[in-house]
């Protein structure tokens, strides 16, 4: 009986590697995985919001300059051409926001 009953607790009782606390390897290596893991989240949940506004700054950049040489064009298209409508316009919507004038 004694025998079984040994028997039955270290069947049922099997200790784990956490049980051990000479053992730091399984300690250490959970807390590198979850690190990285963290990092590696951290990363996922930033990247769709890094390339967002990545392109969006491009976007807008080459938005913003397609207009400001399409309207210096025009601008010296009709400087030449009228140049009391050129008089009547401030230099510094031309500079700043002349995207928002065509």
């Amino acid at each position: 009986m004694a025998v079984e009953a040994d028997i039955a607790t270290l069947i049922t009782k099997v200790p784990s590697r956490e049980e051990f606390p000479w053992d730091g390897k399984e300690k250490k290596r959970k807390e590198k995985k979850g690190k990285e893991r963290k990092e590696k989240k951290r990363k996922e949940e930033l990247r769709p919001i890094y390339y967002y506004y990545y392109y969006y700054y491009y976007y807008y950049y080459y938005y913003y300059y397609y207009y400001y040489y399409y309207y210096y064009y025009y601008y010296y298209y009709y400087y030449y051409k009228l140049p009391i409508w050129h008089a009547s316009l401030p230099t510094t919507d031309l500079q700043h926001h002349s995207f928002y004038l065509l």
